[in-house]
C-alpha cells in the first residue's frame, strides 16, 4: 500500500519504524513469513476441530439435503447430532477442575524456606496469589483452558499484568505551595479545604488470557513439552482500530503505527488474508462472517492482529547491537503494519505464552485429543440415530400408493387427525377402498439401533475414560459393594483423569505459578491487604507479628516479596484413595490406645486441624463460628502406668476427675 499520510511517532530505542521505511518493510516480511509458516503448521488439525466442535454442540446447521427434506414434509427428523463428546467433556472438565480447585483456601501453595524471614515471605506471596486469583478470576480462565485442552487437545494462556483503577474524590487541605499553585485559577485562600478528582488503583496482578487454539502460531519444529525452546510462538486476535487508536496513548502497551492501521481499515481492509477467523467458524452463528475479504469495513473497523515472541539477534536485524539472542516481541495488523516491537523485559526470561496437552506423546506439537480420537464412533452413533428415526418416519407417514382418478391427491398430502380426503368421483357400492389407496408394507429393520447406540455409547465412554461411575452412574457396580471396593473401583476410573492433570501440572502449571511470582516481584507498586484466616501458614505469621485474635488481615508491601525464600509445592495428582483407606484403618486402631492418641496429639494444634477438616468438607465459613479469643484452656496431662496410678491415689495425690465437679 501507499502511505500518503504521515505521523509523527517516537519509536522505540530511535529506530524508523515508519511503514515503508527500509527497516519497516525488511521485518515486516520476516515477521510475516514466520506467521504464515506457524500458522499453516495447524492446518490438519483445525480441520479436525472444526468436525470435533460438531458434535460439541447442540447447534446444527441444516445441510441442503436435510432442507430438502423439510420441503417436502416438514415433519422430517434433521440431521440429528448426539452430543455423546460433550458430556465426556464436562466429565473430563469437572474432575479436573475438582483437582486443581480441591483446596478452597490456596490455590497456588508455595513451600517456605525454614528461616522465619523466609516464611513470612513466602506466606505474603502465597496469600496475595490467592486474593489475585479470585480479582481476576483464574479459575473462569482455567474452566476454559482445561475445555481447550479435552477438546482439541491442546491449550494456550498467557498472564499478563493488569490494573483496575476508579476514580474517587479526595479532599485536601491548601497549603502555602499549592496556593501559589492555585491562585490565579479559584478563589481560594490557605487552609481552605478542596475536593478533587483522583483515579486510583484499587487492584494489581496477573490476569490470565486464553488463547484460541484456532489462533495459534507455532514454530513447526518445536515439541508441545520443549514449546520454551521454540524459535517463535504467538496468537492472532481481532479487534477494532478504534480501541487500538484508545489504547495506543498507554505507555504500558507500547503501541505505536495505530493511526496507521485505521487508515488501512478505511481505505481497502483491516483483515489479514489468512483468513483465521473464518476457519474456526466462531461467529458463523451470529452473521458476522458475511463481510468478503478485501471489502471496506466502515461499520467497524476491523483489524487482525498478529503477536509474535521471536528470538533473534538484533544485531542482524538492525535493533540493537547485541550478537546474542534475544526474545522479542512484535505485533503485526492486516499484515502490513507493524504495532509492536520490544525487548521482552520479563523477569522469569521465558515465552509469556504457556502451552498444555496431556495426550501429547511426547515428540509431537498437536496432540490428537482423546474426543477427536473418538470422533468416528461418534459419527456412527449420530448415523445409527438418524437411520433408526428416517426408517420409521418412512414406514409411518410414507410409501403409500394411490389412484388419484379417485383420491383427492391434495387432500391426501394434509391429511392429519380428523382430516377429512375428499374423492374425485362417486364410489357407491364399492366393498373396499383399498383398490384406490394403499400403505405398502415396509418393513423397518432399525429397531435394534437403540441398544447398539447404547453399546457404542459405552464403549466411547471406555475409550475416553469417562466410564459410568465416574459421571456418577453405580448402576454397573455389585448390589452390595464394599467401601473398599467403591473406592478401588473409583480409583481405576479416574486414574487416568489424574494422568492427565498431572501432566497438565508439568507441562503448565508449575511454569504459570513461577511467572505469577515473578510478575508480582517486578510489577507490585501498591500494598496490598490479604487475610490470613484458615491459611495454613496463619500460625506463624501471628507470632511473627504480635496479631490479636481478632485480627484477620496483614498488609503485603512490594518489598516483602522476592523469588528466594520459596518454592512451588511440588504436587501428586496422582494419589491412590485405596491407600488413603488403608492408612485410615490402621489409624483407627493405633488412636484406640491411649498412650499412642497422646502422643501422637501431643504436638499438633488439635483445633486448627479439626477447622481444616471442617472446611475442606465444604463448610468455608467455619471460622466466624469461632469464639472470641478462638483459644481453648490449657491442660496440662500425663501418663502413668496403672500401679504408679494406685499408688498416687492412695498418698492422696490423685483424685478421681469426678470429684473436682
Amino acid at each position: 500500500m501507499n502511505w500518503e499520510s504521515h505521523y509523527d511517532y517516537d519509536y522505540p530505542d530511535g529506530l524508523n519504524l515508519k511503514p515503508g521505511s527500509d527497516l519497516h518493510d525488511k521485518l515486516l516480511n520476516a515477521l510475516n513469513d514466520r506467521i504464515r509458516r506457524g500458522y499453516g503448521t495447524g492446518s490438519a488439525m483445525r480441520e479436525l476441530w472444526r468436525k470435533e466442535d460438531h458434535l460439541q454442540t447442540a447447534y446444527v446447521p441444516a445441510d441442503s439435503y436435510s432442507m430438502l427434506d423439510l420441503e417436502r414434509d416438514p415433519k422430517a427428523p434433521l440431521n440429528v447430532v448426539i452430543p455423546v463428546s460433550r458430556a465426556n467433556t464436562d466429565a473430563m472438565v469437572a474432575y479436573a477442575a475438582g483437582v486443581f480447585f480441591g483446596d478452597p483456601s490456596s490455590m497456588y501453595p508455595l513451600d517456605a524456606r525454614s528461616d522465619p524471614e523466609s516464611l513470612v515471605r513466602a506466606a505474603k506471596m502465597e496469600r496475595l496469589l490467592n486474593v489475585q486469583a479470585h480479582w481476576f478470576q483464574h479459575k473462569l480462565s482455567c474452566f476454559t483452558s482445561l475445555r481447550d485442552t479435552f477438546v482439541y487437545g491442546i491449550s494456550a494462556r498467557m498472564p499478563i499484568w493488569t490494573k483496575h483503577t476508579r476514580r474517587e474524590a479526595v479532599s485536601e487541605e491548601i497549603t502555602d505551595v499549592l496556593y501559589q499553585l492555585l491562585k490565579d485559577e479559584i478563589d481560594i485562600s490557605i487552609g481552605d479545604m478542596i475536593r478533587y478528582i483522583e483515579e486510583k488503583v484499587y487492584h494489581e496482578g496477573s490476569r490470565i488470557e486464553n488463547i484460541d487454539p484456532y489462533s495459534l502460531i507455532l514454530d513447526p519444529y518445536c515439541r508441545l513439552n520443549n514449546y520454551r525452546e521454540a524459535e517463535f510462538l504467538g496468537y492472532w486476535r481481532r479487534t477494532n482500530t478504534i480501541q487500538l487508536l484508545k489504547d495506543e496513548p498507554d505507555p504500558e502497551n507500547r503501541l505505536f503505527n495505530a493511526k496507521y492501521t485505521h487508515e488501512l481499515a478505511k481505505k481497502d481492509s483491516g483483515r489479514s488474508q489468512t483468513n483465521w477467523l473464518q476457519e474456526s467458524g466462531r461467529y458463523e452463528r451470529a452473521g458476522a462472517m458475511s463481510d468478503a475479504i478485501g471489502s471496506p469495513l466502515d461499520t467497524t473497523n476491523e483489524t487482525d492482529i498478529a503477536y509474535l515472541r521471536w528470538n533473534l539477534i538484533p544485531s542482524e536485524w538492525g535493533l540493537g547491537d547485541s550478537d546474542y539472542p534475544e526474545l522479542w516481541a512484535f505485533a503485526v495488523s492486516a499484515d502490513e503494519v507493524i504495532n509492536q516491537a520490544y525487548k521482552l523485559d520479563y523477569d522469569h526470561g521465558e515465552h509469556d505464552i504457556i502451552l498444555d496437552g496431556p495426550q501429547t506423546c511426547g515428540y509431537d506439537l498437536f496432540p490428537i485429543s482423546n474426543a477427536a480420537a473418538c470422533y468416528g464412533i461418534h459419527q456412527f452413533i449420530d448415523w445409527k440415530v438418524r437411520m433408526h428415526y428416517w426408517n420409521a418416519s418412512r414406514v409411518n407417514n410414507s410409501m403409500f400408493v394411490v389412484d388419484g382418478s379417485a383420491v383427492n391427491a391434495q387432500d391426501f398430502k394434509r391429511s392429519g387427525p380428523r382430516q377429512i380426503i375428499r374423492l374425485t368421483r362417486p364410489l357407491y357400492g364399492d366393498k373396499s377402498i383399498d383398490q384406490y389407496i394403499r400403505q405398502l408394507n415396509v418393513a423397518d429393520h432399525t429397531n435394534d439401533y437403540p441398544n447398539h447406540v447404547q453399546a457404542m455409547m459405552q464403549f466411547n465412554d471406555y475409550c475416553m475414560g469417562t466410564n459410568a461411575i465416574t459421571q456418577g452412574d453405580m448402576s454397573d457396580m455389585p448390589e452390595r459393594p464394599t467401601q473398599w471396593g467403591l473406592q478401588a473401583a473409583q480409583q481405576a476410573a479416574l486414574s487416568r483423569l489424574a494422568k492427565d492433570c498431572q501432566i497438565i501440572t508439568e507441562q503448565s502449571y508449575y511454569t504459570l505459578v513461577r511467572q505469577l511470582c515473578h510478575n508480582n516481584v517486578q510489577f507490585l507498586d501498591n500494598e496490598v491487604t490479604v487475610k490470613i484466616l484458615g491459611s495454613r501458614y496463619e500460625e506463624r505469621l501471628r507470632e511473627e507479628f504480635g496479631l490479636d485474635p481478632t485480627q484477620a488481615d496483614i498488609t503485603v508491601s512490594p518489598w516483602d516479596l522476592d523469588m528466594g525464600s520459596f518454592e512451588i509445592e511440588p504436587l501428586n495428582r496422582m494419589q491412590k484413595e485405596t491407600s488413603l483407606t488403608i492408612m485410615q484403618q490402621m489409624m483407627d486402631r493405633m488412636l484406640s490406645i491411649p498412650e499412642v492418641a497422646y502422643e501422637a496429639f501431643a504436638g499438633t494444634d488439635v483445633q486448627r486441624l479439626f477447622l481444616s477438616m471442617i472446611r475442606k468438607l465444604g463448610f468455608e465459613n467455619v471460622y466466624e463460628y469461632r469464639k472470641a479469643g478462638g483459644q481453648l484452656p490449657q491442660m496440662d496431662a500425663q501418663v502413668m502406668g496403672d500401679e504408679e496410678l494406685m499408688a498416687q491415689q492412695q498418698a492422696g495425690n490423685l483424685v478421681p476427675a469426678g470429684g473436682m465437679m
